[in-house]
């Protein structure tokens, strides 16, 4: 299976001991435009309340990339 794990942006207004995405250097992870081929893609990264306009556009082109699947 084939999974992308997609850490959308940085800013947040928690500061959970939990969040796994502090163990990343977030400015230096690649930047991913194709979302073909992945069975599984996990939205990640910041508070997704605090820019839910990203959060829909994101949603809308992965599934214009995979309209067919």
């Amino acid at each position: 299976m084939k999974k992308l794990r997609l850490l959308l942006f940085e800013d947040c207004d928690k500061n959970c001991s939990y969040c796994c995405n502090k163990q990343y250097d977030l400015a230096n992870l690649p930047e991913c435009k194709d979302f073909t081929g992945y069975d599984e893609i996990i939205l990640t990264g910041g508070e997704p309340l605090l820019k839910p306009e990203l959060v829909l556009k994101v949603i809308a082109t992965i599934k214009e990339q995979n309209f067919d699947s």
